[in-house]
């Protein structure tokens, strides 16, 4: 026995009796640490198909007012200048499942965090235990579901393409959208961000240029850019932007009318935040907006990883130019009547001595940004 400060007699913990300090416990509060939810990437995916087989189908049509109608002498014959035609594109969405089992041992006896939902000292019965367990359990599946949701949104994205699997469940496998490989830069020593003479507002404009009108193949495919309306932003790159010495010079009174506005004071806490305007030039009144991206994730191995790395940054278009789908293919699984649904959940029990309960959920999700050059990649700084 110890005595505390406020003369109250505490019993110590024993495996006989583990729940000495349960009502002060309770009257403290029970949390548990949880990052607030939120979607970046899978934003710019405005769009949904879902599919009533494994497969998701496109077709992008070439680019057909470029031409010039032809000069013949009047005399001469008319010159044919219609042509059509298709490349096509077929994804497999990968396939996701989480299960756990609700372990029967667990409702036997008081569980932090659930049996204090009560408020009192009254005890939850096994039957509303096993209730609130499988209510935080389909919580947490959901959570990792839309989690793994918004890193395949930011793989295609950041890098216009998503790799997958890599396990013995699912062989590693790469679904590429096709975007232009000049639409991925890496700068070297000497021409990256903060380094003395390079311009970044110059580069901006070079890549903007670039997604605007990307390369053409000879018959018409391989364009369909996008001008940018937002700048996202590493921790490294960003440190490097709102120290640019022309930037802070186009900011100050001798320029009034640039519209330049990058955040000069501390930034708050948020894993995604404003920090800054880029005017479009002319009298549209159109910015290019600035955002500081810090979320990160934890991977299949236990490590926790950025969504993007410090020392890049990502231009992107308006979600309607970079047609972003939110694909999903069929449930195979004869309880969903193999319906495309995004998840499916599943509850049963398994017979045995003793039976086990079993809670599934299920999604084939795949997210196509149908015009991958409207988007843009570059690494910027040297960490």
């Amino acid at each position: 026995m110890t005595t505390g400060a406020t003369g109250v007699t505490i019993a110590p913990y024993s495996a006989t009796n583990p729940f000495n300090l349960w009502s002060l416990r309770k009257s403290i509060g029970v949390m548990r640490d949880v990052l607030p939810r939120f979607t970046y990437w899978l934003d710019m995916f405005n769009r949904q198909v879902n599919s009533i087989d494994e497969w998701i189908d496109f077709e992008k049509l070439p680019y057909q007012n470029r031409k010039l109608a032809p000069f013949v002498l009047p005399s001469g014959s008319g010159k044919p200048v219609y042509t059509d035609r298709a490349n096509g594109y077929r994804f497999k969405p990968a396939y996701i499942k989480v299960k756990d089992a609700v372990d029967p041992a667990r409702v036997m006896s008081k569980i932090p965090g659930i049996d204090a939902i009560l408020g009192t000292d009254t005890p939850l019965t096994p039957a509303q235990r096993r209730d609130a367990l499988k209510a935080g359990m389909t919580a947490q599946h959901l959570i990792t579901i839309q989690r793994r949701w918004e890193w395949m949104a930011a793989q295609a994205i950041i890098y216009g393409q998503v790799t997958i699997g890599g396990t013995e469940e699912y062989p590693l496998t790469t679904v590429n959208f096709g975007r232009n490989a000049n639409q991925s830069v890496a700068l070297t020593a000497g021409s990256f961000w903060g380094t003395s003479g390079i311009s970044i507002l110059s580069m901006l404009q070079t890549w903007a240029d670039q997604m605007m009108k990307p390369t053409y193949n000879s018959d018409g495919t391989g364009g369909f850019g996008g001008f940018p309306i937002r700048l996202t932003v590493g921790t490294s790159a960003w440190q490097a932007m709102r120290s640019d010495p022309e930037i802070l010079s186009m900011m100050n009174k001798f320029y009034p009318n640039t519209g330049i506005d990058v955040q000069r004071a501390l930034v708050s806490g948020e894993f995604v935040t404003k920090v800054g305007d880029l005017p479009f030039g002319g009298p549209t009144g159109a910015v290019v907006e600035i955002w500081l991206y810090r979320d990160s994730y934890v991977d299949d191995t236990g490590v926790e990883q950025p969504f993007l790395a410090p020392t890049d940054i990502v231009l992107t278009g308006h979600p309607d130019a970079i047609s972003g789908h939110r694909c999903f293919g069929a449930i195979v699984d004869p309880y969903a009547n193999w319906q495309a649904l995004d998840i499916f959940p599943r509850n049963w029990y398994e017979p045995g001595d003793p039976a086990v309960e079993y809670l599934l959920h299920q999604s084939a999700p795949l997210f196509v940004p149908v015009n991958p050059n409207a988007t843009f990649r570059a690494t910027v700084t040297a960490s």
